[in-house]
């Protein structure tokens, strides 16, 4: 094994039997901009598009990101008789949440055409806690990507 290759654990073999490698990631907490209040559905909108965003910005070489679109959930508190007419005027339930961590990967893996050299390609998913190792929830959705379809070759 060569000094600059990942460690086995970084592997993840795809229901394809492709195997990836995990290459690069980017963590952040997912409300780390939001300075008061609670979030919400439409605050939450927002925050697939800036973490496309923070891909292009953080990781050294990010391809259209592939999304594993979040799970929304109802936060449960008491709400205010004002907070409540607030929110039926934007047309929303209340608060609600995302996972508390935003990840951005790049993966690595064999090349799609054999005229280049590896294939890539960033994904952006949410967990609960900072990684490793990967939420198996989400796991198990990054091993249904099809690959050559999504991926990017690309020569060193």
């Amino acid at each position: 094994m060569h000094p600059a290759d990942p460690p086995i654990s970084s592997r993840i073999t795809l229901n394809s039997g492709r195997i990836i490698t995990l290459h690069e990631i980017y963590q952040d907490l997912t409300y780390s901009s939001l300075l008061e209040g609670l979030p919400n559905e439409l605050k939450n909108k927002e925050i697939v598009p800036n973490a496309i965003k923070t891909a292009k910005q953080k990781l050294y070489e990010a391809t259209i990101p592939h999304i594993i679109r979040p799970v929304e959930k109802p936060i449960i508190t008491k709400i205010s008789d004002f907070m409540k007419e607030y929110y039926k005027k934007l047309g929303i339930d209340g608060p609600s949440e995302l996972p508390r961590i935003q990840c951005i990967a790049n993966f690595e893996s064999d090349c799609i055409d054999s005229n280049y050299c590896f294939s890539y390609l960033t994904i952006i998913w949410f967990q609960n806690k900072w990684i490793m190792p990967i939420d198996k929830y989400i796991l198990e959705k990054i091993k249904l990507i099809n690959w050559d379809k999504y991926a990017q070759d690309a020569n060193y």
